[in-house]
């Protein structure tokens, strides 16, 4: 049974949720989904794409980043950016425990969009795909507030 929580390396436990396959699949898919700034892992977007997925066969794995949604923290805070790469890498571990030898795929939005490409850049090793819908990739047009958390997240 996945857990409705894991840990990461500042002891904290993060919210994490699997919607299993649907209709039949056997879930020789893992997808995790990484969600935008301000957003949580139920949020409609995600909720749509996750029934979608999972009618297919995949099994599809989320989790509130540190901050957001049912995860402890400062809201939408980080003290570094790295810290989003471990607890991505720390859920991916968590994924394989509970569906070992099962191709993993990510997908993010926004500023999920940014992790997820910043994480297959960093540690590609065992990933099969990516996807990055809308991600913050450029500051030029970007409102205050973003340039500003931009510039606090190195």
């Amino acid at each position: 049974m996945f857990p409705t929580t894991f840990g990461i390396a500042d002891g904290q436990r993060l919210h994490c949720h699997l919607t299993p396959p649907r209709s039949g699949g056997n879930g020789s898919v893992s997808v995790i989904l990484v969600h935008s700034l301000g957003d949580h892992h139920l949020s409609l977007p995600y909720r749509e794409l996750t029934r979608q997925l999972s009618g297919r066969g995949m099994a599809v794995y989320a989790f509130d980043l540190r901050g957001h949604g049912r995860s402890p923290g400062p809201r939408v805070f980080v003290e570094r950016w790295s810290d989003y790469r471990d607890d991505l890498q720390a859920f991916i571990e968590e994924v394989e425990r509970t569906a070992p030898q099962t191709p993993i795929h990510l997908v993010g939005f926004g500023l999920g969009g940014l992790i997820v490409l910043d994480y297959a850049e960093n540690r590609p090793a065992g990933l099969r795909g990516v996807v990055a819908i809308a991600p913050w990739l450029e500051i030029a047009g970007m409102s205050g507030w973003r340039r500003w958390l931009f510039a606090r997240l190195g």
